[in-house]
Formats: C-alpha cells, structure tokens, sequence
C-alpha cells in the first residue's frame, strides 16, 4: 500500500484495505474526535457487512451506516451526501435481499480481470481479434506446471481459536494427526470502544510479543479464522501491534 500523501491516486483495493483494516489505526492521531468516530462508523459497519456472519450483524450495521450518512453534513459538507452516500441507507437491505455479504457481490474480480484484459492489447486496433488470440494463447499454448521447493517454510500466519490469539511456527504430527505448532499472543486489549467494542469485531492491540515458553500443539480443527497482523508506527510515537480478522 502506498504512503497516504499519495491517497488522491489509491486505487480502490487500496482504498478498500484502508477502510477495512489500517484506517483505524493511521488516523487515530491525526483526526479530530468528530471526524475519527465518524470514520468509525463506516469502518466497523463495512467490516461487519463483509464477514461471514452478516446476519447476525445487519440491524445493528443499518444503524451505523444511518447514522454516518446523518452526520455526513455536519462533519463534512451538505455536498459530501452525493447519491453513492445517500445508498449507504439501502445497502443492508440490497444485501438481505442477495443473502449474502460486501466480500460475495464486490466488483473486484470483475475489475481485475478488465485489467488482465488491458494487458491483452498491445495497440488500438482490432481489439477483440487481440484478445481473442491471446485468450487462445493462454488457454491452449501456454502450459507450464509449477513445481514446488524441496524445502518448504511455513509462512507464519495469525489465527484465533478460543478466543487466544497464536503465531503458527510449523506443521507436526501427533499420533498420526496433522496439527500446528504455535505460540501465543497472552495479552491483548480493545483498540476502539466507538461505536462498539473493537473486541466484537475481533479486532485488538498486541501488548506483548510471543515467546517460547507459550510453544503447544493444536489441532487444525480448532483454529477459527486468520488474522492480519499490522505493524504501525510514527517518529512521534511506538510501534504498535494490531491484530483483526482476514475478510478475504
């Protein structure tokens, strides 16, 4: 992701990653109590609105996304409630209708594949004789197979299970069951309490680092989902360690 100086030119999976997983974090400084918890009420909604738990949130994301597009006026200007704004009051109920979440009906596969599309023309002209034969070229010339390392590492990833937070360090094998090595993260806090407790979006602050001496095994069957783990910090303060759930 880029620097913030250059927001103006995010394209929208950045603008995407701001809004659902670092905009809370970068402006928490920067940003007036005003502005912050009316960013805030759009962050934890569209979160909401994304996990796969929809149902259970949809009153209560209706309400916040009310609720950021009354204020929109008094925080902003009365021109930032353009038509886009103004939908926000129905995007819960399209979303019930659909019965599904943001993640099942984004236009980001359809966007990426208009730039794959791009990166199929090489001029002007006779466009789709152009991708035509390139599509042909993908599908039936061009057949590589991969082959893996023969050492493999393990990415470490952050999970949740019992609502502990671990650090995956490798795969072992425990009376002929697959299961994972992992450490935990034993101390945690809430990040934001407006406009609900970031703890019931899974979201928090890592207070301490992991150590050896919290090394156990676990079974792949009680890990619950992935975390994203972020690293923010500026000359003026710390670094911190955030934690919140993968939507994708």
């Amino acid at each position: 992701m880029r620097p913030t100086d250059e927001f103006s030119d995010y394209k929208a999976v950045e603008h995407r990653f701001f809004l659902l997983y670092c905009g809370p974090f970068v402006l928490k400084d920067f940003l007036t109590d005003k502005a912050y918890n009316h960013f805030m009420l759009l962050h934890a909604a569209c979160r909401m609105l994304s996990s796969p738990n929809v149902m259970t949130f949809a009153t209560i994301a209706k309400s916040y996304l009310e609720l950021y597009v009354e204020q929109a006026p008094d925080v902003y200007k009365p021109e930032f409630v353009n038509l886009n704004v103004h939908y926000l009051n129905h995007l819960v109920d399209d979303l019930m209708y659909a019965k599904s979440n943001l993640e099942n009906i984004s236009a980001f596969p359809f966007e990426t594949e208009l730039g794959k599309i791009k990166n199929f023309l090489l001029s002007p002209h006779r466009i789709l004789a152009q991708y035509c034969r390139r599509l042909h070229e993908e599908r039936e010339i061009i057949n590589k197979v991969a082959q893996l390392p023969k050492d493999l590492e393990i990415k470490k990833v952050k999970k949740v299970m019992n609502n502990k937070i671990v650090q995956i360090l490798e795969f072992v094998q425990i009376d002929d069951e697959v299961c994972l090595s992992v450490v935990d993260y034993s101390r945690k806090r809430s990040v934001y309490e407006f406009p609900c407790e970031s703890s019931m979006l899974n979201t928090y602050e890592i207070i301490d680092q992991v150590t050896d001496s919290t090394k156990r095994p676990i079974k792949l069957d009680d890990i619950q989902f992935k975390l994203v783990k972020l690293m923010i910090g500026c000359e003026k303060s710390e670094q911190k360690t955030f934690v919140l759930p993968l939507l994708h």
